[in-house]
């Protein structure tokens, strides 16, 4: 029994260090996302709300988005659709013919707006994403690290 109770102090102090790196700090997400589809908390609801009713605001229904690299709650919470096949680009995941397939299935539905989160780090593993929107969309600005582009 005292056997016991040595093993559950420690693996219950062992926790309690790990929790403070190793768990993500939701401390913050204290703020109700107050959109029809929202209702959870997460940090700067606010921002994100405003985002996404200006988004819906300016792209009608029918037109399609695109969220890259990997932003497909903008879908959902927009209520738009994605134009491709990818929900998330990584590097390694897919190949550069991958990107060139990505590229003609968005110009068969092209994107009101198109939002590019780590844009450094895709610039570096899909260049040709990165060349396409710079030749067919114009980067209006930033909300946080996602880039904003609409459509020439």
């Amino acid at each position: 029994m005292a056997l016991s109770a040595v093993f559950a102090v420690l693996v219950g102090s062992f926790l309690w260090i790990l929790h403070s790196f190793a768990l993500p700090d939701v401390t913050r997400a204290n703020e109700l996302l107050t959109l029809d589809r929202g209702g959870v908390r997460i940090e700067q609801a606010h921002v994100v709300a405003d985002f996404v009713q200006s988004l819906r605001a300016s792209v009608p229904p029918e037109r399609s988005i695109l969220a890259l690299p990997y932003q497909p709650m903008f879908y959902f919470l927009c209520e738009r659709r994605n134009p491709t096949r990818w929900n998330y680009l990584w590097p390694g995941d897919q190949t550069a013919q991958d990107h060139e397939h990505l590229i003609e299935e968005a110009e068969r539905d092209p994107p009101a707006v198109v939002l590019l989160g780590q844009q450094r780090e895709v610039a570096a593993f899909a260049p040709a994403i990165i060349d396409y929107l710079r030749a067919q969309y114009l980067w209006t600005g930033n909300v946080g690290d996602v880039g904003i582009y609409v459509r020439f």
